[in-house]
């Protein structure tokens, strides 16, 4: 476009303003594309996606759900030792009995690969016992947590496989304490959780006396309250 001759001053103004503005982008696409490269990707050029896969993996991965807030009264190791200790030995009784009584002539009733092996029946039994003692209690500590809401009873139990529980309040039907020989003795017991459904019920074990009979008159007094809200 030509423009005529004894340039007009608004003319010139408008050729700084675009001469300026010109500077100014050229500017702008060096940054833009040293940082990325341009509008197009340059030959041979390969995106990286793995940022982007591992976000959208997270937004596609389900929530994990936080461990409840309390863990058991650490007294609940001994209890659950003892427990292990009484069941394992009992077991390890009718091994013992059983491998001498086969033992005793009757080694006939077994097969030809077992009959010189009879005695690894109790070995076994009793090493599977120790292991059993020694790990147990500890790993069920580490596992076993409760929590108590103002509306939801959440709980975590389990050995190998978890259970995360979570009872509603306002389901709970009745609310008991109990207390074997070994609790009694140690000053532990167990908070009973029963709802409608006998899935949704829950237990939370190795809880000191106090505490459970708290627990237990406060989730009543809540569920009893909830219920007459709901009518």
């Amino acid at each position: 476009m030509r423009r005529p001759h004894g340039t007009h001053p608004a003319f010139a103004v408008a050729d700084k303003e675009l001469t300026k503005d010109l500077s100014l982008a050229r500017r702008s696409d060096k940054t833009l594309g040293s940082r990325t490269q341009g509008p197009y990707p340059a030959r041979g050029y390969t995106p990286d996606v793995t940022a982007a896969s591992e976000t959208r993996r997270r937004d596609d991965a389900p929530p994990r759900l936080r461990p409840p807030a309390h863990r058991v009264a650490p007294r609940a190791v001994v209890h659950w030792t003892l427990d292990y200790l009484l069941a394992w030995g009992a077991a390890f009784a009718l091994a013992l009995g059983a491998a001498a009584w086969l033992d005793e002539g009757r080694r006939g009733l077994l097969p030809d690969w077992a009959q010189g092996r009879v005695w690894w029946l109790p070995a076994l039994v009793g090493a599977a016992g120790l292991a059993t003692v020694l790990v147990a209690p500890a790993w069920r500590y580490r596992v076993h947590r409760w929590e108590v809401s103002a509306d939801v009873v959440y709980t975590r139990t389990g050995w190998f496989a978890r259970e995360w529980l979570l009872v509603p309040v306002s389901r709970i039907q009745t609310v008991d304490t109990e207390q074997g020989l070994i609790e009694r003795l140690l000053g532990l017991a167990t908070l009973q959780i029963n709802t409608a459904s006998h899935t949704g019920s829950s237990q939370v074990a190795g809880l000191p006396v106090d505490v459970a009979t708290r627990l237990a008159a406060e989730l009543a007094r809540r569920a009893h309250d909830l219920r007459d809200d709901a009518t």
